[in-house]
């Protein structure tokens, strides 16, 4: 019977350590539990574009069963854990017990309310795959109720929105509701302008985790120019069902409030018998065990561990590793190694190597924010900073790199569609020049004309392999069967031709740059595409991934 190390969370951190654990354990009397309540795994770091419509809720799914399809040795398990006990070592869930030799805690961070009253109550919060839904339904439905109030206190209140904190999560929320914002007016009939974005933050500025006072203030003036209110050093002493209220006892009115002032472990160590440090994260050595703890081991946003490297002597307060997803990824690095050396006495410890690379935070689809330590493998000792066009390049890139991490090539590509291709509304880095939901019903015309014309064109040829390539495609194209590659072979085709053959005429331009256009999906219009495509999708997806589920119990 095989021997179970448990993973509690399926976040990034937990991913990737039973990804790192599967390939460790590979053929050996160990299995990896993964335990979640979701059956899917969700980048919490584009929650904010999912709650202001920017992308589909699918986006930031990556389906459990999908990611782990491959790997014999990993068992899902969706269900709530609802205890440890460390002395039998068992985890306890809502479908059982499951014993463990080794467990690995990567539950990640939950907002943190600070205790003041009626933030849980009242406001809306950004840190899972729900409340990015329930946000997204809540601003569409109030500006419209707004938008349609005939009381002018009502309609007021409910088209300010207002959002609590200036750290990452605010700002990028805020980013997206300024484009957003021209959408839903839009939509309601209304002047962009009626819909007011408010931003309360603290501190005495934003994005303090920048280390840059150049970027905070570039950051504060984009958001100003754009129209949204600002408030720095706010104190908010109490959140009401439709008001907060201020130090000074002034109420704002509104009917959306959304809380992204700082974050909180999602767990109670104390209760589970464990040592908490900030925020109730739990306290681990440099091998990320649990203190005091031999077989417990923590990963991800639910750490608490200051770097030794980043101590600063007259601070206190210094050294605690950040939550990020690069800090999850070394956390889970030092955890395998000692696991590994446990249980099957090879490898050797590791201690946490912190990896700092940089943040960069997004403000929306044209504009971001950041500071570099490394970029390309170039080391900047004192950081580089990025914003604008340059700095939104450098957050897709992190975001492509992460997937590439966890998933595969299937998904980076549909994040490309989703982020550059087929976005809704114009909100791409480039203002929507590379967007558009387009009918290809309107290339059809096009379509027939060049199958008939590279049918010709193959008959001229003859039997040679390029006669024959220029018959292919000109029937894949005519019979709008995998036009799409069908275009794109023509389009190098017709270069050749252009290079080689027939030199630049009108006719000879006419094919490659015609050819390249039907690469738009054309088949998908009385073509058979329409069938073969979605057919082809669903079945190669079963085969290569799995079939996806609600809920797994692999263990059954």
């Amino acid at each position: 019977m095989k021997k179970n190390i448990v993973v509690v969370g399926a976040g990034y951190a937990g991913v990737v350590t039973a990804q790192k654990l599967a390939k460790r354990f590979n053929r050996t009397d160990y299995q990896i539990v993964l335990i979640d309540n979701h059956s899917f795994f969700t980048y919490m770091s584009q929650l904010h574009e999912v709650a202001t419509s920017r992308v589909e809720p699918g986006h930031v799914q990556v389906d459990l069963g999908m990611l782990f399809h491959d790997t014999e040795n990993v068992k899902i398990v969706t269900a709530f854990v609802e205890q440890i006990d460390k002395e039998h070592k068992t985890v306890t869930t809502s479908i059982g017990e499951i014993e463990y030799e080794k467990l690995v805690i990567a539950t990640g961070s939950q907002v943190d309310d600070h205790n003041l009253p009626g933030v849980k109550e009242y406001t809306k919060q950004l840190r899972s795959f729900e409340d990015a839904i329930d946000l997204r339904q809540h601003i569409k439905g109030t500006i419209r109720q707004g938008a349609m109030s005939l009381d002018s206190e009502e309609r007021e209140a409910k088209l300010r929105l207002v959002v609590i904190g200036g750290g990452f999560t605010g700002v990028q929320l805020v980013g997206d509701l300024i484009e957003q914002r021209r959408v839903l007016a839009e939509a309601n009939n209304i002047k962009e302008g009626e819909i007011s974005i408010h931003l309360y933050e603290q501190d005495s500025a934003i994005l303090k985790m920048l280390e840059s006072d150049e970027l905070t203030e570039r950051g504060e003036s984009y958001l100003r120019r754009h129209g949204v209110f600002l408030f720095k050093e706010a104190q908010i002493t109490e959140v009401k069902e439709n008001a907060i209220v201020l130090a000074s006892g002034y109420e704002v009115k509104t009917a959306t409030i959304v809380w992204t002032a700082g974050t909180r472990a999602n767990i109670d160590g104390e209760w589970w018998g464990l040592k908490t440090g900030p925020q109730g994260r739990l306290l681990v050595n440099e091998y990320m065990q649990a203190l005091d703890e031999q077989d417990v081991y923590v990963v991800g946003d639910a750490v608490a561990y200051r770097d030794p490297a980043r101590i600063i002597e007259e601070d206190p307060n210094s050294g605690w590793i950040p939550q990020n997803v690069e800090m999850g990824e070394a956390a889970a690095d030092a955890a395998v190694s000692s696991i590994m050396l446990d249980l099957l006495d090879k490898g050797q410890r590791r201690s946490f190597v912190g990896n700092y690379p940089g943040f960069v935070v997004s403000v929306g689809a044209h504009y971001a924010l950041g500071t570099a330590y490394r970029l390309v493998g170039i080391p900047f000792k004192k950081g580089l900073p990025l914003s604008g066009f340059v700095g939104s390049m450098v957050k897709h890139a992190n975001n492509l790199y992460f997937y590439a991490r966890i998933t595969s090539g299937y998904k980076m590509y549909h994040y490309l569609l989703d982020e550059f291709f087929r976005t809704p509304d114009g909100r791409t880095p480039f203002f929507g020049w590379t967007s558009r939901m387009g009918n290809v019903l309107w290339s059809l015309p096009l379509r027939i004309i060049m199958g008939i014309i590279w049918i010709l064109t193959g008959a001229v040829w003859g039997s040679g392999i390029f006669g024959l390539l220029a018959s292919l495609i000109g029937w894949m194209l005519f019979l709008g069967l995998f036009t799409t590659m069908a275009g794109f072979i023509g389009f190098l085709l017709g270069i050749f031709m252009v290079t080689v053959g027939q030199g630049m005429t009108v006719s000879s331009l006419l094919m490659p740059f015609a050819s390249l256009a039907l690469m738009n999906g054309a088949g998908r219009s009385v073509g058979l595409d329409f069938w073969v495509i979605p057919y082809l999708e669903k079945r190669w997806g079963k085969r290569r991934y799995g079939e996806h589920k609600s809920k797994y119990n692999d263990l059954d």
